[in-house]
């Protein structure tokens, strides 16, 4: 999946970033931007929304403020939703809101 990232020039800055109980799976960069990537191993893909819960947003917005602070990074940045099947996409939704 990362291959994905690296083949539109991001970097890999951190996987698996925790803070008490909240987690960032993936964060990559380019010059520009930041990347937060939510990877979801999906059984189906007949409802994906299924799988991010209004609660899980409000935990991902919390820990990326954090992480921001943390990092003292002023760089534009956009949450992607990686759906996994099989270790390969099955589908993405990138730039999406929170």
């Amino acid at each position: 999946m990362l291959d994905h990232y690296r083949s539109k020039w991001f970097s890999l800055i951190a996987q698996n970033y925790t803070i008490r109980w909240w987690e960032l799976d993936i964060i990559l960069e380019n010059k520009d931007t930041l990347v937060f990537v939510e990877v979801k191993v999906v059984d189906n893909i007949d409802d994906l929304y299924w799988y991010i819960t209004k609660n899980k947003l409000n935990y991902l917005k919390k820990t990326i403020q954090y992480f921001l602070l943390e990092h003292n990074n002023n760089k534009e940045y956009r949450v992607d939703f990686a759906f996994v099947k099989d270790w390969k996409i099955v589908e993405l939704y990138e730039n999406q809101f929170i």
